[in-house]
Order: structure tokens, then sequence, then C-alpha cells
């Protein structure tokens, strides 16, 4: 695919643009479902004044999140 001349490519979890492989973002929805929570635990989480904080990244008022971040974060949870 390409858009305005940027080649896009997809191949599992990972986009490449231009060559360059960056990850994919997950919704919220898709973070809710991997954690099996509601959206409010997952909002409740993102505030700047939440206790441990889910890594996430904020586009204007919409919220996406890295999956590797997001394994870290979990993988950090467990003793």
């Amino acid at each position: 695919m390409s858009v305005r001349g940027v080649k896009i490519e997809r191949s599992g979890n990972l986009i490449t643009i231009d060559k360059e492989p960056i990850p994919e973002l997950w919704t919220i929805e898709q973070l809710c479902a991997l954690l099996n929570t509601s959206k409010d635990w997952v909002y409740r989480r993102t505030m700047k004044d939440a206790p441990d904080p889910i890594p996430h990244i904020k586009l204007g008022h919409v919220l996406r999140f890295v999956p590797g971040d997001i394994y870290a974060w979990l993988r950090s949870k467990s003793t």
C-alpha cells in the first residue's frame, strides 16, 4: 500500500513504513480484551496521577498502546 508516496507494508504485528519497521499500536478495545478489563479501568490507569500507570500514547483524545510496552509492564507486575 502507498499513501502519498510512502510505502506501507504489514507483516504480523509489525508495520513497515519506507522499510523502517514500527510496532503496531493497539486500541483501548484490544487492550481491554487482552487484560479482560473494562475501558473505565484502563482510562483510570492512564491518568497522570494513577498509581503505576499503564504505558500509553495519547494522540489527541485517543489512547493507543505499544504491545512491547504493555508486555514489559505486565512482566513488571509478576514476582
